[in-house]
């Protein structure tokens, strides 16, 4: 996979991307994701997660924030 801004931690955040991406190599924000996912949540839980190594782009919107981590590891599972 080609390095990009989204996944290069920036300097004032270790799990922040290019602008509010968040990374998940700890997998601390989407535990079901894997660690080269990443996200961009926005107000109102509007999300964007990428899931590069499954292909893959879920939108999320106003979801309530203990639901995506669950809705994510469904999504997964629906592809495997």
């Amino acid at each position: 996979m080609e390095p990009s801004y989204a996944y290069a931690p920036a300097p004032a955040e270790p799990t922040y991307g290019f602008m509010n991406w968040f990374l998940n190599a700890d997998q601390a924000h989407i535990p079901s994701a894997p660690a080269t996912a990443f996200a961009h949540i926005g107000l109102g839980n509007n999300i964007i997660c990428v899931d590069p190594e499954h292909d893959v782009i879920a939108v999320m919107r106003w979801i309530d924030g203990g639901a995506i981590d669950d809705f994510v590891g469904r999504h997964i599972a629906a592809l495997d």
